[in-house]
This record gives structure tokens, C-alpha cells and sequence, in this order.
């Protein structure tokens, strides 16, 4: 039953700035921002306690559709038959079908993870698993609740040209189009890899050193140290792809929670002193506040942006207008470079890259086509950065 305490606890975690809202779309607004929370920490009472309330369905399911949550609600609902019940039956048939398709996509990507695992395995090239496919392995409570359209890799630089011959063992064909090395299959079982040779907002060597060993699936890898997969996925999302969704902050939560005795203090020597200080600021904020995670509040103080770099702060405001633009954040890239001498190679190498790069992003073999698009090449980035600044 519903007590004045409770209503008291709930309104404090979930209080809402529109003040005009009805109680239904309020309740329904807060069960949305609870879900994340909860599925982090694990505090059901205040799930739990917000379904007393009248609750406005419809609002609910829209929201829980455009905010990605759909999957994680239905994790948490499934466990709890109070929830379970709670819930409208024809949005409980919509949850329960949508998660038995993630549910097959996890199942072939756990496929496609283990074939590549294995053949990497056989041809002794060691490999780092990132991001989507490492965290539904061993940081989700169910593989399926993380979906991802692709498996990322990486691999030392020297290591490239073994890794591109372990690809086309597998029947893996490379994808152009991409300035990245993409390789895919259709058949026998789909495979969608991404393969890197770097890490581009730091010193790889340091990171390869600092990777620990693990088995995905029964099959040997790495993975990165907890510390190296903060930093990574605070660039990755809010850098590379110029966002910081609640699936980033629930990705970054989950990692942070799943290690205690994550050693903050190396974190915050790593990010001072350049650009991502000020995107870890707003991600380790955001990650904090939609999902309760414990980030000590002196490591935010640490890596607050100063007054002083007003244009910073704007462009650090601006790209997250560039959300679902997957091109945006590559123009961002030099801020995360420390040093004027780092800003100006990333530069260089990105306006001129070396001619493997040029035929893999514009499908061309015939070396007189590449020389052109060498030439060409900076003035269709520039014509592509006016493009979206216009749209």
C-alpha cells in the first residue's frame, strides 16, 4: 500500500521540472527515469512503489520505445510478478516479442563472436573484444538485454596484415564504403566485424599492457582493464559518435559497479590535461544521475571544465545536437589530442591518409583514382562538416 513516506522518496529521486503535468504522465515519467537506476543498482522498492500509482500506459510505451528501454524494462518486469502483472497485456506481448528477437540477434552474434574468437585463437593473434559484444558477455545479467549490430575488435598494429588473412579464412569480405576495416557474412551464419588497429585517443601500447586476460564463451581474449574501459567508452560515444545516450550510461554504470576497486585516481591522471576531460566530465555526470552509480564526487570535481574555456564547453554542447549523425564526431577527434604537435598529425593523417584508407572509404583500386581522392579528399571532408552544420 501506498504511504506518504514512499510517495516522499519517490518524488525526491524523480522530481520533475514540469510542474503542470498530470499525475499519470508524471507517475509514467518517473517510472521511465527509475528503470535505469534500478536495473544498475538494483533498488526495486522504488520500482516497485511507483506502479501504486495511476500511470499513464500510453505515454509510458512510447517513451520506452524512443528511449531504448524497452529491453531492460522487460528484464526487470519478468523477474517480479507483481511488475509483470502490472502491465498492460497487449505491451507485455509487444516487450515479450521484441525481446525474444533480441534474444535471436544475441544468439547469432554469440556465433559470430566465438568463430572469431577461435580462428584468432588458432592463428595466434591476440585481440582485444570491445564495447557491445565484451559488455553482453560479462557485464549484462542476460546477453540479449545488450543489443549491438556489430562485433569490435582490435588488434595490435603489427598484427594487421595476420588479422586481415584470419578474416578471409572465414570467408569474411571486406566492406567499403567505411573509412574503418569492416568484414561480413551473410552465410552460413551472419558475421559483422569491426577491426582496429589503434586506439586513437591514447597510447595503445600502454592499454595492451594494461589488458587482461579472459574467456568469452569458453575462447581466450582480452579485454580492457576496468579503468581503460571508462575512458573508452566515454570516447567512443561521446568523441567518435558525438552522443552520450542512456545505453552509454548504462553501459559506463555497469562497468564502474562491477568494479569496486576501480582506481579513480588513474583515471583522472589519465583524463587531465586533455579534451575528453571535458566530455568525461558530462558523461561521468549524466551516467550519475541516470543511474545512481557511485562516481566520487571529487573525480567530477577533478574533471570539471574550467571557466575559462567558454568555446570548449559550446563544442562540447554542440555535438550532442549531432546525436544519430554517426559522421559528427570524427570532426571532434583533434580535441581529444593533447598538444598542439598531436592536434596537427591527427590532422594530417586525417585530411591525407595513407592509400589503403582512400580505396577501402571510396571503393577505388586504380592508383590514378586514389591520387585524385588523396588530392579531393580534404575538400569533401570540409564540404561534408558545411552540410551539417547547415542541416
Amino acid at each position: 500500500m501506498r504511504t506518504a513516506q514512499a510517495e516522499d522518496h519517490l518524488l525526491r529521486f524523480y522530481s520533475l521540472e514540469e510542474s503542470g503535468r498530470g499525475q499519470e504522465l508524471q507517475t509514467a515519467e518517473r517510472l521511465l527515469r527509475a528503470i535505469p537506476r534500478v536495473f544498475v543498482a538494483g533498488d526495486s522498492l522504488l520500482f516497485s512503489g511507483l506502479l501504486e500509482f495511476p500511470l499513464d500506459w500510453t505515454y509510458f510505451e512510447n517513451e520506452l520505445k524512443k528511449r531504448a528501454l524497452a529491453l531492460i524494462f522487460f528484464g526487470l518486469a519478468r523477474k517480479d510478478e507483481q511488475i509483470y502483472a502490472a502491465v498492460p497485456a497487449r505491451l507485455r506481448d509487444w516487450l515479450r516479442l521484441n525481446y525474444y528477437m533480441a534474444l535471436e540477434e544475441s544468439a547469432h552474434r554469440d556465433i559470430a563472436l566465438r568463430e572469431i574468437l577461435l580462428s584468432f585463437s588458432r592463428s595466434e593473434v591476440p585481440l582485444i573484444v570491445l564495447r557491445g559484444a565484451a559488455l553482453a558477455s560479462l557485464d549484462y545479467p542476460d546477453p540479449a538485454l545488450r543489443t549491438s549490430s556489430d562485433i569490435d575488435i582490435v588488434v595490435r598494429k603489427q598484427d594487421l596484415p595476420q588479422a586481415h588473412r584470419v578474416c578471409r579464412s572465414m570467408n569474411l569480405e571486406m566492406k567499403t564504403g567505411h573509412g574503418e576495416i569492416v568484414y561480413c557474412r551473410q552465410a552460413p551464419s551472419r558475421v559483422h566485424l569491426d577491426l582496429h588497429g589503434e586506439f586513437w585517443y591514447a597510447n595503445g601500447e600502454e592499454i595492451w599492457k594494461r589488458a587482461q586476460k579472459t574467456e568469452i564463451g569458453g575462447f581466450p581474449c582480452f579485454i580492457l582493464s576496468p579503468e581503460d574501459n571508462v575512458l573508452h567508452l566515454i570516447a567512443h560515444a561521446m568523441i567518435h559518435h558525438a552522443r552520450f545516450s542512456l545505453q552509454d550510461a548504462i553501459d559506463l554504470a555497469l562497468v564502474i559497479r562491477h568494479n569496486v576497486n576501480l582506481d579513480w585516481g588513474r583515471i583522472a591522471s589519465q583524463i587531465k590535461g586533455t579534451a575528453i576531460r571535458d566530455c568525461a566530465w558530462l558523461a561521468l555526470s549524466q551516467a550519475r544521475s541516470w543511474t545512481g552509480v557511485g562516481i566520487p564526487q571529487n573525480i567530477l570535481d577533478r574533471c570539471k571544465p574550467k571557466l575559462f574555456f567558454p568555446l570548449r564547453n559550446g563544442l562540447l554542447r554542440t555535438w550532442i545536437k549531432f546525436y544519430n549523425r554517426p559522421d559528427a564526431g570524427h570532426f571532434l577527434r583533434p580535441l581529444a589530442c593533447s598538444g598542439g604537435s598531436s592536434k596537427i598529425a591527427f590532422l594530417l593523417r586525417f585530411f591525407f591518409p595513407d592509400p589503403e584508407f582512400i580505396k577501402r572509404r571510396y571503393n577505388t583500386q586504380a592508383a590514378g583514382r586514389v591520387f585524385i581522392y588523396y588530392l579531393l579528399r580534404p575538400f569533401l571532408l570540409l564540404q561534408k562538416m558545411v552540410r551539417y552544420w547547415k542541416s
